[in-house]
């Protein structure tokens, strides 16, 4: 077995059966910092550190924090993501029952997204309140950490992903009020990139790029949804004049067909 997958699979068995030191999750949170490849993690690893999820609650700790960069770093490739996809309500779970934690939210935005890619069933089923309260858990996590552009950008990611070419997604996003947050968030951030053009902060620049995004996605199904179209000739966009990013999308939502 490879170094890194021995190190991963070696730190988990001795999590689980609580004989780790903090120099144990220290060396492993260093090594997973130097994995710039997903294919260096394998689906053995994923399957052994989804079932350390599986069976220590959902509550957040280190061990859970290591847990999830793992998947993380391994969900962007196509075997791993075949291992995860089935767990996706698992993170949803851990997703729920640790708001407060901004490192969480991030990291399951992060994997969530990742498996909705190129899969009309995944983001299907997270989008469905049916199935999965996903989407009320992007709202609620966006406010809680509003002033954290990192959480705003992977909230903005998962809507727009999940709005893709997908009305009743776009309804009920609509109806938890996500279309509402990420126009506030695309105001914020159009502003602020306005005032530092030359040299936005990345993360602040990403969230205003993919809430944009989110927005168009949302709004592609006013068409066919009356309710996504009534929310966009509600919406508002403030005053005109005020910031040329907010008016192009303004005119662009308008002339959507």
């Amino acid at each position: 077995m490879d170094p890194i997958n021995h190190k991963i699979q070696g730190t988990f068995n001795v999590i689980s059966l609580g004989f780790h030191t903090e120099k144990d999750l220290r060396d492993l949170e260093e090594l997973l910092a130097t994995v710039d490849d997903a294919q260096q993690i394998h689906a053995k690893t994923i399957l052994q550190v989804l079932d350390y999820l599986r069976h220590s609650g959902a509550q957040a700790s280190l061990g859970h924090g290591l847990a999830l960069i793992v998947l993380s770093i391994g969900v962007a490739a196509d075997p791993v993501k075949a291992v995860i996809a089935p767990q996706r309500d698992l993170i949803v779970d851990i997703m729920a029952k640790n708001l407060s934690s901004g490192s969480v939210q991030y990291r399951c935005l992060d994997i969530l997204t990742t498996l909705m890619i190129d899969k009309d069933g995944i983001r299907t089923a997270l989008g469905s309140p049916e199935m999965s309260p996903f989407l009320s858990l992007c709202v609620q996590s966006a406010k809680i950490h509003k002033a954290n552009m990192d959480i705003l950008f992977g909230v903005a990611c998962a809507v727009a992903t999940l709005c893709l070419n997908n009305t009743r997604n776009a309804r009920h996003a609509v109806e938890v009020g996500a279309f509402t947050l990420l126009l506030e968030v695309f105001k914020f951030t159009a502003k602020g990139v306005a005032r530092t053009p030359r040299d936005p902060p990345e993360g602040m620049r990403h969230a205003l790029q993919w809430s944009r995004l989110a927005i168009r996605n949302i709004s592609l199904s006013k068409g066919v949804e009356p309710v996504v179209a009534e929310a966009v000739k509600m919406a508002n966009f403030g005053r005109f004049g005020d910031c040329v990013a907010v008016d192009e999308l303004k005119w662009e939502l308008e002339h959507l067909k």
